[in-house]
């Protein structure tokens, strides 16, 4: 994940730590996610060609 160059209005964080400008982040699975001041995800990976959508319900 890179943050835009001239970064954001309120910031983009990943466990809490914010994101430099044009730095490159690994996220990992369960990685929490906040972008701006809302919007909150948690990383969920999986393997090539594996299908998670039976566990979500869908």
């Amino acid at each position: 994940m890179t943050e835009y160059r001239d970064g954001t209005t309120h910031g983009t964080r990943v466990n809490g730590e914010y994101l430099l400008p044009a730095v490159t982040r690994q996220l990992a699975d369960g990685d929490r996610l906040v972008l701006g001041l809302h919007s909150e995800a948690t990383v969920s990976l999986c393997a090539p060609g594996e299908d998670l959508s039976a566990e979500a319900g869908t």
